[in-house]
């Protein structure tokens, strides 16, 4: 986060404590500081201590100034939070406050922490994401795992700190076809406006349906999916297809029935019955590239690239 600083707190002995606290987010770039009374802080007394600490806190100093001179290339450090007394709105947190929320883990709170992980770390090397790779291999954000989206309120309401919003659920649409929304869906939605967290929604029916093409395992399952067009693809069950019924014959549940509805296409919706299996997520893979994924995704060539935009605005 980008923190600017109340003058009035380098004053007072009583702060440097936790002034030097925030100093070592803003030594390893956890945090930006966002200096604007250069006066003030000069002739401060917490800048003034003879000591280790005022030495290390000159030079973060000198650091951040000049930082602060050029235009900031990170896609980090977006959200700026003010330390002052009294606090006035959501973004503005009292030193004591501001320290429990930067030193708090962004966090991301998903169905599956192994499967989704894996998801999101294909998605960060696709997409050069380096910073937030680096973010998550220093703590500085980390999964959440929900086991399911039934109670999501109730899990996450004690996660939500002071400050501004550093919380985000990620859920897969379970939509059957375009445009269909499940009571889940309502639900997460609904949970997440009430905590004031983010959301983000998956547009295709899983984090599978994202997996490009030539990573899907060899199978007459594959030539039959590939005979599919971009939204069958998007919102068939990858890990268990279609069922068959009691009489022998495929079963379509009713909300994509409209979707798959070519009676050409009857041994194509055979060879689906059973899908792809049940560890297909582990497929996902660090060589996967942006190029392959805008070919997985041509009617929203930039879904993924704003969740990872949208993770990286928590930090």
């Amino acid at each position: 986060m980008k923190v600017s600083i109340s003058t009035a707190y380098f004053n007072d002995s009583a702060n440097f404590d936790e002034l030097d606290q925030l100093r070592r987010f803003f030594e390893t770039g956890r945090h930006f500081w966002a200096i604007s009374d250069f006066d003030g802080l000069e002739g401060s007394g917490w800048m003034d201590d003879s000591g280790r600490s005022g030495l290390r806190a000159q030079e973060i100093y000198k650091k951040y100034v000049t930082l602060g001179g050029y235009p900031d290339q990170s896609r980090l450090h977006r959200i700026l939070l003010v330390v002052s007394d009294p606090p006035v709105s959501i973004d503005h947190l009292t030193l004591e406050q501001a320290l429990e929320c930067l030193s708090a883990p962004a966090l991301v709170a998903v169905e599956n922490e192994t499967s989704d992980g894996g998801f999101l770390r294909a998605m960060q090397a696709a997409y050069s994401r380096s910073e937030l790779n680096q973010a998550f291999a220093s703590g500085w954000w980390r999964l959440y795992h929900l086991g399911g989206f039934g109670e999501v309120e109730k899990c996450l309401r004690d996660k939500v700190l002071p400050g501004p919003c550093r919380t985000l659920v990620l859920a897969d649409s379970d939509a059957l076809s375009p445009g269909h929304v499940t009571r889940t869906r309502k639900k997460v939605e609904e949970a997440c406006q009430s905590l004031k967290i983010s959301c983000f929604i998956l547009s295709k029916r899983k984090i599978e349906n994202y997996l490009p093409l030539d990573y899907l395992p060899d199978t007459s399952v594959k030539k039959a999916f590939l005979r599919l067009n971009n939204q069958q693809q998007s919102h068939y069950e990858m890990k268990h297809g279609f069922k068959r019924s009691e009489n022998g014959e495929v079963e379509i549940p009713l909300e994509q029935r409209g979707l798959f509805a070519d009676p050409n296409a009857q041994n194509v919706k055979e060879q689906l019955i059973g899908g792809f299996g049940g560890q297909l997520s582990l497929k996902f893979s660090e060589n996967i590239t942006s190029l392959e994924m805008e070919a997985i995704c041509p009617s929203d060539p930039t879904e993924i690239p704003r969740l990872l935009d949208q993770i990286e605005a928590l930090l």
